[in-house]
């Protein structure tokens, strides 16, 4: 039996989600739910909105699963603070996998979003809440921990560690064995090779850590 889903929010990467599922025959999207005060309208895609305050009493937590797939704004503390309060409600939260990653690790949590092309190697871990774009590359025995933000075509090295709540753009590179601390902001096309210090911004040319720290860097767009 599929599956029943219902998707946070009415946004890009929402969309691109549903499409998945609908193409890929995943799971049966039954709704969406977004906080009331931003529901502009009754539904999205031919399916219901339904306000996130009283989604449990609509599709109950022991019949669906929920998905949060939310940006990286404010390092990606906006998604990790639904899931939080998703778990509170009840809720089991689906991963989506799409039907072209590679997955040889079993050791992957909830609320998981691995799209197009993504290699995930052997004795690799994936806890929760992460969003991992297309042809990224995790090498053997990485660990990814929660609330992260993986861009298109990142490559992370064997035995590395990403802890929470960082954002990695467009093709960054990362040295095997190195640790990525909390918070870190690194900018694409970069190649990072030594650990950071928690919330250290690398952004531009220069592989020098930027003065400012990654919690004040406002809106990540």
């Amino acid at each position: 039996m599929k599956k029943k889903v219902v998707l946070f929010g009415v946004g890009n990467l929402t969309d691109v989600l549903f499409y998945y599922y609908q193409k890929f025959n995943l799971a049966d999207v039954v709704a969406f739910t977004i906080d009331e005060v931003y529901k502009k309208d009754e539904t999205h895609c031919g399916l219901p909105i339904i306000g996130f305050e009283e989604i449990e009493t609509k599709f109950q937590p022991s019949n669906y699963e929920l998905l949060i797939p939310l940006s990286p704004n404010k390092m990606n503390k906006l998604r990790e603070a639904k899931f939080l309060q998703a778990k509170q409600k009840g809720y089991d939260l689906a991963n989506f996998v799409h039907p072209s990653a590679i997955i040889e690790s079993s050791l992957i949590g909830e609320n998981n979003i691995v799209l197009e092309d993504v290699i995930l190697q052997p004795f690799s871990q994936l806890d929760d809440n992460n969003v991992i774009w297309s042809k990224t590359y995790v090498g053997h025995h990485c660990k990814i921990g929660s609330n992260n933000w993986i861009s298109a075509n990142t490559t992370i090295g064997g035995e590395s560690v990403v802890e929470n709540n960082c954002f990695l753009g467009i093709n960054a590179s990362l040295k095997n064995n190195i640790v990525i601390s909390n918070e870190t902001f690194i900018g694409m096309g970069l190649s990072i090779n030594r650990s950071s210090n928690p919330k250290e911004v690398f952004i531009g040319e220069s592989l020098v850590a930027h003065k400012l720290t990654s919690d004040r860097l406002g809106k990540i767009v």
